[in-house]
């Protein structure tokens, strides 16, 4: 065996790996699944961020009719708690 049937095996060996690679992928539906997570994922960072957002406007109103500070209501035994 010289050098160039050497590489000629190597390069057939990638090929057919990633044909079979395709293949597995495509009858696992793992190029599917990954499409969903992603999906999945960016809702759920959305949903994070309204919720976020919904805790801290809810948050304000509270501190705005109590004139208590946040820190003070979530630890009453704090000595700035009234």
């Amino acid at each position: 065996m010289n050098g160039n049937e050497i590489l000629v095996y190597i390069v057939v060996a990638i090929i057919v790996f990633l044909i079979f690679r395709e293949i597995i992928c495509w009858y696992w539906k793992i190029n599917r699944n990954v499409e969903l997570l992603t999906e999945i994922c960016g809702k759920t960072n959305r949903n994070v961020a309204l919720l976020t957002e919904i805790r801290d406007l809810l948050a304000g109103k509270e501190n705005s009719q109590d004139g208590v500070s946040p820190v003070a209501q979530q630890s009453p035994s704090s000595p700035d708690a009234k």
